[in-house]
Order: structure tokens, then sequence, then C-alpha cells
């Protein structure tokens, strides 16, 4: 953890060989931490001008974690630039399927981004079918039903979101759907009221400092701590004391 947070992956990398020939740390703990050392050093081959090197640094880090979205998200993202598509879209829907996350659809989108509003839907299916039961995967398949003005199941995405997983954003989609759909502006209203009070949309938090942020990375941008990022509904604010 000290040379994670120093940023000597290198390091880090021959620590956790030794603790896994020493057998000082569970294999499963062993390979995240793995994954984690692989992303690193993928992410600074890039930034080396090696795209190579970032590539098979991104494939070990996938495939010793393939629960770790931000692995997934990256090597698809090398391989759509290597121009292997199935394979890309294979790393998406394997960690899709154990660990369903919006970075995980932003980067399928990214595979197609030239594609109408309609194909989208088709497409996004592919994907979501793989967890049909994430709250994510309907939330996706809402907001591009939205798109290609397809009602129904628009409509059939959000409630089943709103049951799983309730948020201002959901409620922000169905007022939406209501006054484009129906241009029922009292039952657009009715939902902007419920999005007042509704619950805040998932975030990366840290166990360590609870401050959430915007993206992942293998440190909290804020305390330093190391792995500590897990995607979660912040918790409410305090409310000062009367």
């Amino acid at each position: 953890e000290l040379q994670a947070r120093a940023g000597q992956w290198v390091e880090a990398e021959a620590t956790l060989e030794e603790a896994r020939k020493r057998r000082a740390l569970a294999t499963e703990d062993v390979r995240h931490r793995q994954a984690l050392v692989h992303l690193e050093r993928s992410l600074q081959a890039e930034r080396d001008g090696d795209p190579a090197i970032a590539l098979s640094l991104a494939q070990k880090a996938h495939q010793a974690d393939y629960t770790l979205v931000a692995a997934a998200a990256r090597l698809a993202r090398l391989l759509h630039r290597a121009g292997k598509e199935r394979k890309a879209a294979a790393a998406l829907t394997t960690t899709w399927q154990v660990a369903p996350h919006p970075a995980l659809v932003e980067a399928w989108l990214a595979l197609a981004p030239a594609e109408t509003a309609l194909q989208r839907v088709k497409r996004l299916d592919r994907l979501i079918r793989a967890n049909p039961d994430a709250a994510d995967g309907h939330l996706a398949l809402a907001e591009a039903a939205l798109a290609a003005k397809l009602w129904g199941p628009a409509r059939n995405h959000l409630e089943q979101v709103a049951r799983l997983r309730p948020s201002g954003a959901v409620y922000f989609l169905l007022a939406r759907l209501e006054r484009e759909e129906r241009q029922d502006e009292p039952a657009a209203q009715a939902w902007l009221g419920k999005a007042a009070s509704a619950p805040a949309e998932p975030a990366w938090v840290c166990g360590g400092c609870a401050r959430p942020t915007d993206s992942w990375s293998s440190r909290c941008p804020h305390c330093g701590a190391v792995d500590s990022l897990a995607w979660r509904q912040p918790a409410p604010p305090l409310l000062p004391a009367p």
C-alpha cells in the first residue's frame, strides 16, 4: 500500500509476488491487487507512448480480476483502437455479468459511436441481457429508448429502475417521459416533486474518508487511500443540530 501510494507500481508488483509465494495474502486478494498494479502500469505505458505494452497490461488486469470495472472499460477502449471489436465486446460482457456499471455501458456505446438511436437500443440490449436484473442496465436502456422515442420500453425500464434503485435521476427521466409521450405536465410535475427528496445517484465513495468522487481511481483523490472507492449511493448529508 505504501508503494501504491507513492506510485511505485513495479515495486508493488514485486511485493505482491513475494506475498503470493509466502501465502501472506489470500489468492483473491493477491489477484485483485495485481489487477490494480497492471492497470496502473498500462496507463503509464500509454503515457510513455507504448500502445502494445499498454494493451498487454490491460489484458492482464482484466484477467486478474473480472470485477474491476476500470480494467474492463480500459481494455475495451484499447482493443477497439486496435480494431478488435469482438474481443472488446467480450471483455465488457464478462465484467457486466459480475459487476454491472455505467462505465461499461459508456464503453459499449463507444464501440459504435455513429449508430442511430434505434440501432443503439438494439445493440445495448445485447449487453444488458448478460445481467438482466441490473438497475444500471434498465437505466441505460430507458435512456436509449427515450432517445429513440420508444415510449413503451422506456416506461417499462424506468419503472423497473424506480423499483430496484429509486433516485432523483430516474424521476427526472419519468417526468421527461410524461412530457414527451403524453404532454402530461401534471404527471411530470408529480415525478419532479418526488425527485426533490429522492436518494442520490450512486457514485464512487471512499471507504476511508466517505467522500464521493466523479470517477474511479486506484487512490482516493481526497485522502489518498489505496483501493478504497466503492460504487454505491452516498449517505445523505447530516442535518445541523437544532
